[in-house]
């Protein structure tokens, strides 16, 4: 009765465990390592952004316990889309120490990735960047 549990344990356990990079195409894990850049150093670079726009706006009357949706819309110096690829919520704006009126902002921390303009052959620069506050 029990012989077929004895037999599932032993296939079971001669399976090789990899880990979860070991599955991953190489090429990816390659690029999920490389390139990841502080804002200040990107900006010494010349990685920077150059246009953003609202594709859908928020609602114009937002309060504070609503939830909402919107769409931004983030471009390089070259007009190339840049994509979020990370965020994190930092903080609730509370008291900004910059003088501007904010009303129910958020800091987020983002991760960019910028297209590789000379090649076109996908992603090559990442950037951490904390932007300014979303009202």
């Amino acid at each position: 009765m029990f012989g077929i549990q004895e037999h599932l344990m032993r296939e079971v356990s001669g399976l090789k465990e990899r880990s979860l990079g070991e599955e991953m195409d190489p090429v990816r894990s390659w690029v999920r390592n490389v390139g990841v850049v502080d804002a200040n150093v990107a900006a010494q670079s010349g990685v920077a952004l150059s246009r953003a726009h609202f594709e859908k706006q928020p609602p114009s009357n937002l309060r504070k316990s609503n939830f909402f949706h919107f769409v931004l819309a983030l471009y390089d110096r070259h007009g190339q889309p840049v994509e979020v690829e990370r965020t994190s919520f930092v903080d609730f704006v509370e008291h900004d120490k910059t003088g501007e009126k904010t009303n129910n902002g958020t800091h987020y921390k983002l991760q960019l990735l910028y297209s590789n303009d000379d090649s076109g052959a996908g992603v090559e620069k990442r950037s951490g960047v904390t932007p300014a506050v979303l009202t």
